[in-house]
């Protein structure tokens, strides 16, 4: 890849402004007010059992239990592993682990005179697991009146690599994709790159195309060609790939308008390409738990609102489905690792535009029902979430500083 085509990543925004890029995009004029819910893909039990006492002063019943607090700093959040034992993040340019039973922190891969700026989760395995980051040069930082930090790159180069560690953040695998690629391919998104969840195979968009490539055999390899089957207006900004590497889910949008989210489903066996467009979508993140891909939308600054539609892609019967939660709680969503739940959370507001605490709610994926909700009135910004079928952790953050809080699911703790 030409290098001078890397300037469009000049200005990189961190943590939700990543979100407000996007922020006029909806979708189709269709609207769908009675959806079928997504089913449960999981029905595995997670092995984790809290050891702290639960808080009962939270409001709601909602019950949290004592901040644990992450010496350092935190300047993203990479994502709870290990059954959540582990939180992975990173700080300046180094990767960091926080193991949630011992409060001890490794630190990891670091760049050389250049900042992290952005980092996805690939797949994560029984002993390890796949990082995508992208490292670049940071000129400043700011944080505005909504606690939405900011950040600037200069318009030299960027580096973009698969890292692969183990559980104690030893590293196993290094590709640089610059060297994997440049030669095969010009227009890459980088931004689209997502990863089977056997590690085999990584997808990337580029040229108009999906492309898959198997590190082990060096093989790249045209998986859809938008070019040949007349799809031109199409471009993909995010995606992800059912188990059996059969589906893509994906979210994007066309490139004569800018008004509507596009997503849908490539079907990379009969070449088909399903899409849908939504309406009333503030920006978009595409996830993935097993084989149920969902977008979550960000809210717009000082407005206080957003969808309050999470749009649910079930890769297995290649359904797509709407969840309607309660309006800012589609900004911050996680589906539990067994599927049975869906966690949202938002930050609560105070008259003077201040950041006063989060609310986590607790819905049953299958039916909708909301099954509980709560606050928590702490001191920072609800960062990021993760779920089991038994348990929630927030992580919260302020002035770069983090804390995480465990709670129970309500079913556990009427056992």
């Amino acid at each position: 890849m030409n290098r001078s085509n890397k300037k469009r990543y000049c200005w990189i925004i961190r943590i939700f402004s990543l979100l407000i890029m996007f922020s006029l995009s909806g979708c189709s004029n269709k609207k769908e007010n009675e959806a079928e819910r997504p089913t449960s893909n999981y029905d595995s039990e997670s092995d984790i059992q809290k050891k702290s006492e639960l808080n009962d002063e939270s409001e709601g019943g909602y019950r949290y239990s004592d901040a644990v607090n992450i010496k350092g700093n935190i300047d993203g959040m990479i994502g709870f592993m290990n059954n959540g034992k582990k939180l992975v993040y990173w700080s300046g340019n180094q990767i960091n682990m926080f193991d949630l039973e011992t409060s001890d922190i490794k630190e990891g891969f670091s760049f050389n005179n250049k900042s992290i700026m952005s980092v996805k989760l690939l797949c994560e395995e029984e002993s390890c697991f796949y990082l995508y980051v992208v490292a670049g040069q940071r000129e400043e930082m700011d944080t505005d009146v909504d606690g939405l930090e900011v950040s600037s790159s200069s318009c030299g180069t960027e580096d973009y690599k698969i890292l692969c560690f183990d559980y104690e953040l030893h590293q196993i695998e290094n590709y640089d994709l610059d060297e994997l690629w440049s030669e095969q391919l010009s227009d890459i998104h980088y931004e689209s790159i997502c990863m089977s969840k056997d590690a085999s195979t990584i997808y990337v968009y580029a040229d108009n195309a999906l492309y898959s490539y198997k590190p082990n055999f060096q093989k790249l390899v045209t998986a859809y060609d938008f070019s040949e089957k007349k799809k031109t207006d199409i471009s993909m900004k995010q995606m992800e790939v059912s188990t059996d590497k059969k589906r893509v889910a994906f979210v994007g949008c066309e490139l004569d308008q800018d008004k509507y989210l596009l997503y849908g489903i490539i079907d990379l066996e009969n070449k088909e390409i399903t899409t849908k467009q939504t309406e009333n979508a503030y920006g978009s993140n595409l996830h993935i738990q097993g084989d149920t891909a969902y977008i979550t939308d960000s809210e717009i600054p000082r407005e206080y609102k957003a969808s309050g539609m999470i749009h649910c892609i079930d890769l297995t019967n290649k359904k797509i489905t709407d969840f309607t939660v309660d309006n800012l709680e589609s900004t911050n969503a996680y589906l539990s690792s067994n599927g049975k739940y869906l966690i949202t959370g938002y930050n609560t507001v105070a008259e003077d535009g201040t950041i006063h605490g989060y609310c986590i709610g607790v819905y049953d994926f299958k039916t909708g029902e909301l099954i509980e909700k709560g606050k928590n009135t702490v001191d920072g910004r609800l960062y990021g979430l993760c779920a089991t079928d038994k348990f929630a952790l927030q992580l919260v953050t302020k002035d770069r500083c983090g804390s995480i809080y465990h709670s129970e699911l309500r079913s556990e703790r009427t056992k």
